[in-house]
């Protein structure tokens, strides 16, 4: 039954496609200590989720998840008939994007859930909600600016392959 929403194998295949280009170091500065400092450096800013930044990520997260659907569909269509670099490069973006989707889809739950709680948690609830969503957005902003390279990357080879 689960097995319909389990999610943790593209996750994972994510993961792989990180450690096919970079060192286990640098993703894991990338992306778990750099956003951790960040999350670490709002909350002790005392910067938390309040409605107003609940209410933003709300609105860009359902953005940002329907044109992650749309860059799925794309890739999809994109990978019939490319084989070898241009094929892998492809297959690592809709990793990649399933990751970013599922994150987006994290994060829009949580601050959904948090927005209708907040007013009934305590502090240590909401900074500890905070600094998940953080976390999340962070990790989630690496995240698209690498497949937003990767996709400069792609489309680079295409042009190189039409101009000679």
């Amino acid at each position: 039954m689960f097995s319909l929403v389990n999610v943790i194998p593209a996750i994972k295949e994510h993961f792989v496609t990180l450690k096919k280009d970079s060192s286990t170091f640098g993703i894991i500065v990338l992306f778990f200590i750099l956003p951790l400092l960040i999350s670490l450096l709002f909350l002790w800013q005392k910067i938390t989720a309040s409605e107003k930044i609940l209410n933003s990520l709300i609105t860009s997260f359902a953005i940002f998840i329907g044109l992650i659907i749309n860059l799925l569909v794309l890739l999809i269509d994109r990978k019939k008939g490319k084989e070898g670099v241009k094929k892998q490069l492809i297959e690592h973006l809709s990793y990649n994007s399933i990751y970013e989707l599922v994150i987006g889809l994290i994060v829009l739950f949580i601050s959904i859930i948090f927005l209708a709680i907040q007013e009934k948690i305590n502090s240590y609830l909401t900074y500890t909600l905070s600094f998940i969503l953080f976390f999340l957005v962070f990790n989630f902003i690496i995240t698209l600016l690498m497949i937003a390279k990767r996709f400069f990357v792609l489309f680079k080879n295409n042009f190189d392959e039409q101009n000679g």
